[in-house]
């Protein structure tokens, strides 16, 4: 006579599993004893109430990519294998910010990828940032699975989004001008200290990406010549100092009156060495964070009544915006002389251009194109 129901013992937890002879799928028992597990299965089939230990996403991942606790990054690291305390921030985030206050509350075996569905569903971030979330829920899903506590990784039938990240937007002529007055005072105001007004002074006036300016230390201030800095490294995400981008290093604009503002910045810290980070916390010694400068990034805007609603306006886009002007007043090659593109077509990337100008370059060449367009015969030279 066919057994009313099997039992399977999963490694290396040691947990068994139950299918009842009418199934096709097995069941944690959540027991490491044969006998308990057979109890289990009896109790299961007799329609009887039993005691299961229900674990919810939330509570699966209570810890983790939390440093210092995550038993995921201890073993990562053991193993020899990379993993930073900025990274780890950054899945974290994925976790508390668009995981969890969705899927937080559903038992950890009862997720499927229908669940993933429609939580990506309710993501308006670009296809870069959902692929990486994707990753992050893939590491917590993998390691419930190691540890026997769900029966499949419903990341695994999750396809990827296609790499199309979104166009950064930049800000208008008459918002920058709200941001970057030419008068010092003012210009303090704005940003709430002489640190953020130079610092976002720099990303507005030499199209250094953030890294890139982060990483400029009193040295490279000091060495500034006919109004031109050397930008030769930047700070990468996991803190350390590296190579910019490109691996090239770029002349960039020292202008007025952000070059006046260092100076004077400079008197008031009084760094105990020129090799010291221009923009650190005096009390940490660590670079600015970047989330913080995030933040600061748009209180400013909405102090200033600069509406960024359905926009994709970051920091980033002020690289944008210098790219755009430069590109239109001076062209392609000088814009890659001061950003280190390599190529005509990252340029172009990066160009925003005013379409009224660009609607008076194609205008001021209407009759030519009238004439190459025009489908009426051509009159005859010799009979004219």
């Amino acid at each position: 006579m066919k057994k009313p129901f099997c039992l399977k013992k999963r490694v290396p937890q040691g947990i068994w599993y139950y299918r009842l002879s009418t199934e096709h799928t097995y069941h944690s028992t959540g027991e490491k004893s044969k006998a308990k597990a057979e109890a289990y299965a009896i109790k299961i089939l007799n329609g009887e109430p039993v005691t299961t230990t229900v674990i919810t996403l939330d509570a699966f991942c209570k810890d983790f990519f939390v440093w210092g606790k995550c038993e995921w990054i201890k073993r990562t690291q053991e193993r020899g294998m990379s993993f930073s305390a900025p990274t780890a921030k950054m899945r974290r985030e994925h976790l508390t910010k668009h995981v969890l206050p969705v899927l937080g509350n559903k038992p950890l075996n009862t997720i499927k990828t229908s669940d993933i569905d429609s939580l990506f569903a309710g993501i308006g971030l670009s296809n870069q940032t959902k692929n990486h979330i994707l990753s992050t829920l893939s590491i917590v899903f993998k390691e419930a699975y190691r540890k026997e506590l769900i029966l499949r990784v419903p990341t695994v039938a999750f396809e990827r989004f296609a790499n199309n990240p979104k166009k950064r937007d930049i800000l208008t002529k008459e918002e920058l001008a709200k941001l970057f007055p030419n008068d010092v005072n003012r210009l303090v105001h704005i940003w709430g200290s002489k640190h953020y007004a130079l610092l976002f002074g720099l990303l507005y006036s030499t199209g250094a990406r953030q890294g890139e300016i982060l990483a400029l230390t009193w040295a490279d201030l000091a060495k500034a010549k006919d109004s031109t800095i050397l930008i030769s490294k930047a700070l990468k995400h996991d803190g350390t100092i590296g190579t910019t981008k490109t691996n090239k290093s770029v002349f960039v604009p020292f202008l007025e009156p952000y070059s006046g503002l260092a100076r004077t910045l400079k008197d008031e810290m009084k760094p105990k060495s020129d090799d010291e980070l221009v923009f650190a916390n005096p009390l940490t010694e660590k670079p600015f964070e970047r989330g913080l400068l995030m933040d600061t990034f748009r209180r400013v805007l909405k102090a200033k009544d600069i509406d960024i609603a359905g926009r994709n306006i970051v920091i980033h886009s002020f690289r944008h915006a210098f790219n755009t002007a430069v590109n239109q007043e001076l062209g392609g090659d000088v814009v890659r002389l001061m950003t280190g593109h390599t190529s005509a077509r990252m340029t172009e990337r990066y160009d925003h251009p005013d379409i009224e100008k660009e609607r008076q370059k194609v205008s001021s060449h209407i009759a030519e194109l009238t004439s190459i367009l025009s489908n009426e015969p051509k009159a005859d030279k010799a009979s004219a």
